[in-house]
């Protein structure tokens, strides 16, 4: 599906998964239309899984999901995924995405009411 970010919403897609990277973090943290599509993934309890360095940007959107040290993979709350790419095996972080996709919905999320979304 080939959509503008600015003219679609997450309300259309299943789960996030965004890509790590350092430029890729800064971009999207000044970008804010996808700041509102990562807050509106959270609110409405859908899948999110960061890689790398945009695990920060979570952070940055007062959701206090830090990553643990050392750590490949971490579930900070339901249905956020924080991915180690370079530690965690391809095949680790495809399993857990695909099994919190079959869960759907991740209604025990922490905090969701303070999103702005």
């Amino acid at each position: 599906m080939d959509l503008c970010l600015s003219s679609t919403a997450s309300v259309f897609y299943d789960a996030l998964v965004v890509a790590g990277g350092t430029a890729c973090a800064q971009a999207l943290s000044q970008d804010g239309a996808a700041l509102h599509f990562v807050l509106e993934t959270y609110k409405h309890s859908k899948l999110a899984c960061t890689l790398n360095e945009v695990a920060e940007l979570l952070a940055s959107l007062g959701m206090r999901l830090q990553p643990e040290r050392g750590c490949a993979l971490n579930i900070p709350t339901p249905g956020v995924i924080l991915a180690d790419g370079h530690t965690a095996q391809e095949a680790e972080i495809a399993s857990e995405l695909i099994a919190a996709l079959i869960t759907g919905r991740h209604w025990g999320r922490m905090k969701v009411d303070a999103v702005p979304a």
